[in-house]
Order: C-alpha cells, then sequence, then structure tokens
C-alpha cells in the first residue's frame, strides 16, 4: 500500500486542456487546482473532479507553485501542469516505488514533449527529466520568474516512465508565449550585451539542437523546434540589450 498522494495542477485559462489532465489523475487521493483566470470555463471542469478548487490571482509563477504546494493534505505531492498528462504506467510505476522510497525525497519524471502534435525525441527535447514527485515536508519553489522547479532537501531518484506535455497547438501560439517567457529571462539574467552576441549566440542555439543534440532526426519538427530555439535566444538578448540601453 502506497502512502497518500496530493496531486497539484496550477492553471490559467486552461479549458482545452484541464479535462484531460484532471482525468489522468483521477486516482490519486487528493486533487488540488490552483487557477488564476476567470475567464473561461477552466474551474468549472475543475469541480467536476475536485472540491479543492482555489482562486488566486496571477503574480508570478513561483508565488503560484508556492500556494498551490502549500494547499495540498499530503506530504507526498506530484506536481503537474495543465497541460501535462499522468500516464498509466507511470502510475503503476509511482505505487510501486513509493512503499520502498525510504530516504528518498524526490524523484525526477521524464517528459515526453510534444511540438505541434509529434512527440520530439531530440534536439534537448527529451527526456527532460523533471522534479515532480516529493515529500512537501522536504521541497522549497526555486524563485525564477520563468522555468521555476522544485529542489528537495534530500535524497532524489529517477522514475522510468514518463508523462506527457502538450506545448502549445500552434506555431501562433508558441511563438507569443516564447517572447513573454524571454522577457522574463531578460529582466533575471541582466547581462551586458555586444554586437556579436546578437549573431553568434542564436546561431550557436541553432547548431546545439540541431547537430549537437540531433534535432535532424525529427525532420522538419525538428528544424522548425530548433529555428524556435535560436529565435528565442536572440529574443532573449534583445531584451538585455534594451534593458542595458535604457540603464545607460
Amino acid at each position: 500500500m502506497h502512502p497518500p498522494i496530493s496531486v497539484v495542477i496550477i492553471a490559467g485559462a486552461e479549458e482545452r486542456n484541464i479535462r484531460d489532465c484532471l482525468e489522468s489523475v483521477r486516482w490519486a487521493d487528493e486533487i488540488v487546482v490552483l487557477h488564476s483566470m476567470n475567464t473561461d470555463a477552466t474551474a468549472g471542469i475543475a469541480r467536476e473532479f475536485t472540491d479543492r478548487v482555489v482562486f488566486r490571482a496571477f503574480d508570478t509563477f513561483s508565488a503560484q507553485r508556492e500556494h498551490a504546494l502549500a494547499l495540498a493534505a499530503h506530504d507526498w505531492v506530484f506536481a503537474l501542469d495543465a497541460d501535462e498528462r499522468m500516464l498509466p504506467e507511470l502510475r503503476a510505476e509511482i505505487e510501486a516505488r513509493l512503499p520502498e522510497a525510504g530516504p528518498v525525497a524526490g524523484f525526477f519524471v521524464p517528459r515526453r514533449n510534444y511540438f505541434l502534435g509529434r512527440w520530439m525525441r531530440h534536439g534537448g527535447w527529451y527526456p527532460d527529466m523533471q522534479l515532480r514527485l516529493f515529500r512537501k515536508s522536504m521541497t522549497r519553489v526555486t524563485q525564477r520568474l520563468v522555468h521555476e522547479g522544485y529542489v528537495v532537501d534530500g535524497l532524489t531518484a529517477s522514475l522510468v516512465h514518463p508523462m506527457d506535455h502538450h506545448t502549445d497547438p500552434t506555431m501562433y501560439h508558441h511563438l507569443i508565449k516564447n517572447v513573454e517567457y524571454t522577457r522574463l529571462e531578460a529582466l533575471e539574467r541582466r547581462k551586458r550585451v555586444r554586437p556579436r552576441d546578437l549573431l553568434l549566440h542564436p546561431i550557436g542555439a541553432f547548431l546545439q539542437a540541431w547537430i549537437v543534440r540531433k534535432g535532424w532526426k525529427d525532420g522538419t519538427h525538428g528544424l522548425a523546434a530548433a529555428l524556435i530555439h535560436a529565435a528565442y535566444n536572440l529574443q532573449q538578448y534583445l531584451f538585455m540589450w534594451e534593458a542595458g540601453e535604457k540603464r545607460e
């Protein structure tokens, strides 16, 4: 018998994703959904699965995760985003491993990322290990503006079976999100940008994704992803350059 598990989910306007996400964790001992927008049916759909649906106005991603974690009733927590799915094989592995966890405070989980409907196996997209199963009492959230995560004070191990991550359904949404993410990353880094950085770093990012990490094996999807990775890098450096110009 495994110890009880709380699944915590943070969500914005996610009516497209939230039902499939919640269906995949219906088995959990507790489901907590923390949502930050009342503009669609996200909260209503969530209440079909759990009465632990809480609204909190968005300020930062880290603060949202901290608040969601604080709401969990059980010590073992699995953190899931609304566009992610728990697979049956992963559930079975968790139920088998937790009774024997011993001193392990957290488990890393591989994540299958889907880009425009295709599972990306190369280019740095997989296995994309994420610390998502952990003891609440031994875990904290990293204080970052974007790409925040969890850190445990103790031993960690890795699970074999993945969870699925369905990223933005269209190129438009993917690129729009990247603009905001790169702006936030630039605010964190505050690096002095030289002219050659705007040229060499994006080229390096493309070569890393396309050649070093073998993105070419994913065909046209891999090429598109590598180009987006280069554009992401360029956007980040442009935002840092802009910030430096304003400071001067």
